[in-house]
Parts: structure tokens; sequence; C-alpha cells
């Protein structure tokens, strides 16, 4: 239980009112009171105007949002176009140039493949091993290409690698694929006769 006395709050003062004498028609004094003055606030820029020692208010500028993503994230405002697909492909031009001159180097005369195809065994094993020096691609002639730089190095380095009175008719076909297979199918096959051959030497081979 709660026998605190209660307490005694002074009365609030009145509010201070302002007065002004005046005297009346007959002579009496009286104590008027004074409306209270409404003092016109001028705007800070009308202020500053006037008064250079006043700063003017602070204007809100508008943040920019990308400003705050970090530069390596942030993708570029209208990136100035590049030419970097031509140089590419000029960079790839100069590369196989640079390929087929160094192949072409290692192929000499004898290494060429004869109009009568009795080197070819020796000669496939050639072309072969400089094919897959030049692309890394070993078995390139045996599936479909579908790199146009490959078969450029490739039918350039197969036709060096020919006679001279070969070169013509081979070009005439579209890929070097389609060169391979025709000079397979003309020297590689044994036919009746070699096989008669073959065999009437193996009956004339003399043990002793």
């Amino acid at each position: 239980m709660n026998n605190r006395p209660p307490l005694n709050n002074p009365p609030d003062d009145p509010p201070h009112i302002r007065q002004r004498r005046t005297v009346s028609a007959a002579g009496q004094f009286n104590l008027d009171p004074v409306p209270p003055r409404n003092f016109h606030v001028r705007p800070a820029n009308t202020a500053a105007r006037f008064n250079p020692n006043i700063n003017p208010p602070v204007r809100q500028i508008p943040v920019d949002v990308r400003q705050a993503v970090p530069p390596h994230i942030d993708p570029p405002v209208n990136p100035a176009p590049r030419d970097d697909i031509h140089r590419t492909d000029a960079d790839i031009d100069r590369n196989a140039i640079t390929i087929i001159n160094s192949t072409k180097a290692q192929i000499r005369d004898r290494d060429c493949l004869l109009p009568d195809g009795s080197n070819y065994p020796t000669w496939q094993d050639f072309i072969c091993e400089r094919i897959r020096d030049a692309i890394n691609r070993p078995n390139f002639f045996d599936t479909e290409n579908h790199n146009p730089t490959f078969e450029r190095i490739a039918r350039s380095i197969l036709l060096h690698s020919l006679h001279e009175s070969m070169r013509r008719h081979m070009s005439r076909l579209a890929t070097a694929q389609a060169m391979f297979i025709d000079l397979r199918a003309r020297f590689h096959t044994i036919s009746r006769a070699a096989q008669m051959n073959a065999f009437n030497n193996l009956l004339d081979f003399n043990a002793a």
C-alpha cells in the first residue's frame, strides 16, 4: 500500500500576454491585449541571396546505383565495336601457311608416291606421319572432317607428296579424304595377277 502523501504540483504559470495601454473616449486608461506577431520566414535560398554568410541548402543528387557495383561485375556500357573476328581469321590463316610450308620442306622427291604405286605402302606410312605432325590427327583420312583449316592443310600436304603427273587428276576431288581413298583403291587393292605372281614365287622358293 502506498502511504506517500500526494504531491502538490504547483499550477502552471499563466502564459504571458502582452498588453498595450489605450485611452478611451471618456478619458479612461485601458490595457488591451496585443495580438502576437507572425514573423515571415524567408526561404533559405532567398535568405542566402540577400546574406552571403548563409549557406544555401544542400541539393540532393540522385545516386547512380550502378556505380556501387564492383568494376569486375559491372558490365561495360555501350562497348566500342571490335574487330577480333577478322584478326582471329588472319592469325589462323597465318598459322596454317606456316604449318604447310614447314611440312612441305620435309617431303623430298624420293618420298613422293610414284605413278605406278610401287612405293605405296612406304608412302602411306610417311604421309600419315606428316599429317599427324601437322594437325595432330593420326586417323585423319579415316573419318569425316568438318574443320576447314585441317582440310586445307591436309589437302596441300597430300598433293605435294604425289608425283607431278598425278596432281592434276587428284586435285579435282573435293576433299583430302576422297583423294586418299582413291589412291588406296588404285594401288592398295591386290589384283588376281598379283596373287598368282606371289603364289608362283612361293612355289619357286628354295629353302636350301
